[in-house]
């Protein structure tokens, strides 16, 4: 039987599931059938607007409020959101036992409000959904409890902490980027069972390799001996990046330097003036758009990058040595931590770290003078990633044939109890029949 899996991702911000499990799937469409859903097809335009322009202003422009803000939801999952969640299960069961009338009086006044939701679930009636983030793991636990439904519930964390937005205890299963991450969920009273530890899926075409030298032609590159480092800004940009670069362009005689904008205009913009002022516009190029990161990871030598998980763990898996620049928000100051602290990064949080580490990566060097060793990740998580999935469907089914098998023999021993009893009965009428009859005589 085919089984039909849904995803909800956030494009450009956490998408990376999304296009790694379509991927696999793809390959397998004749078992699995997968639906990609884009958070604003469910969520309301002008709210979506709002936090969208906001994250991206502060990030470009302010760093530090953003940080703010991250800690400021940090401390609202961790005193209310995820309290309230670990009585989730108690007030399922003890919802179940209301009158239908009840229940149905009490959604009233929220159905319109998640009808999105609650359309996709009814319409598509998926075995599993993945949820990538908090609002969308929110409004399919509310959507699932409204609807009565069955549907298996997955939440993939694939940055390298614990997003606190992502714990509730009405998940069916987490898959997770570390062990770490696992922990901490169990803190939070999440049964070890339910979590998956499975790395950071990424679809297949980034480990794709291509000729070095053919590549450097088609991007025009000019001094082709001499090694090349990316300063990557990342979806919404960082202003991070333009510290990063006035550090190291100041270098750029040793080195092709590459700022990958990734459709960031302020960075773009301060780039291009900074270049057309400094007159210093050798072995220095802008990125805007590639429709294969693959080429730009087969010429790279360093990567400089704010600690998110998608470059990061494209990077290692191509074996390129990645350096992070300082945190802008909660969730990639648990991202900063891990790698660095397990070898999969270094660092370079100010200048006096920044320009010495990448001038050794590029001479194949640690910062001691040490041969450079790179630690990978593994490539195929995509996989794992896709048959943890589909093995929860088969666990649900297994469950569902047991419980309807323990359904039917509970009541056919309740029928044959009833059959017993009823031929017991008639069995104390009969002798009663036979006395009064001899009393008549």
């Amino acid at each position: 039987m085919k089984k039909t899996v849904v995803v909800f991702y956030s494009e450009g911000y956490c998408d990376q599931v999304a296009l790694a499990l379509n991927e696999y799937y793809s390959t397998i469409a004749d078992e699995v059938s997968v639906l990609l859903i884009n958070e604003k097809q469910y969520t309301s335009f002008g709210a979506r607007k709002f936090k969208d322009n906001m994250y991206k202003f502060s990030m470009r422009y302010f760093p530090s409020i953003n940080r703010f803000g991250g800690f400021i939801s940090y401390q609202y999952n961790e005193k209310f959101k995820n309290k309230f969640s670990k009585n989730a299960k108690e007030t399922e069961v003890e919802d179940e036992q209301l009158p239908a009338e009840v229940k149905e009086e009490s959604f009233k006044g929220v159905k319109m409000h998640f009808r999105k939701m609650d359309n996709i679930l009814l319409r598509f009636n998926p075995d599993v959904v993945v949820c990538t983030t908090p609002v969308s793991l929110e409004k399919a636990l509310k959507a699932r409890e409204r609807l009565r439904s069955s549907v298996q519930i997955c939440v993939a964390i694939t940055d390298y902490c614990t997003n606190r937005g992502m714990i509730n205890h009405g998940v069916d299963k987490y898959i997770v980027q570390n062990s770490s991450i696992k922990q901490t969920l169990i803190t939070f009273g999440i049964k070890e069972q339910v979590i998956k530890v499975a790395g950071t899926p990424i679809c297949a075409s980034i480990t794709e390799k291509f000729d070095r030298a053919k590549v450097l032609e088609e991007f025009n590159i000019v001094n082709k001996d001499i090694p090349n480092v990316m300063i990557v800004a990342g979806r919404c940009g960082c202003a991070r990046v333009i510290d990063a670069f006035k550090d190291l362009a100041t270098y750029s005689n040793e080195m092709n330097l590459f700022v990958f904008a990734n459709d960031s205009q302020n960075i773009h913009s301060f780039v291009k003036t900074y270049v057309k002022a400094a007159k210093q516009q050798e072995n220095i190029y802008v990125i805007d758009e590639v429709n294969n990161m693959a080429k730009i990871y087969s010429i790279m030598d360093v990567i400089v990058t704010s600690p998110t998980a998608a470059i990061t763990y494209e990077a290692s898996v191509r074996g390129i040595p990645t350096v992070l620049l300082k945190p802008a928000n909660q969730l990639e100051e648990g991202n900063y931590t891990y790698l660095s602290t397990n070898g999969y990064s270094f660092i370079g949080e100010k200048t006096s770290h920044l320009v010495p580490t990448v001038l050794a990566l590029t001479k194949g060097e640690n910062l001691d003078g040490t041969k450079l060793s790179v630690k990978t990740s593994s490539a195929n998580n995509a996989k794992e990633y896709g048959d943890t999935i589909l093995a929860m469907v088969s666990e649900d089914m297994q469950l569902k044939k047991q419980q309807k098998a323990a359904s039917k023999k509970a009541k056919q021993e309740k029928q044959a109890e009833e059959t017993k009893q009823a031929e017991e009965n008639k069995k104390e009428e009969k002798p009663k029949k036979a006395t009064k009859k001899k009393n008549n005589g």
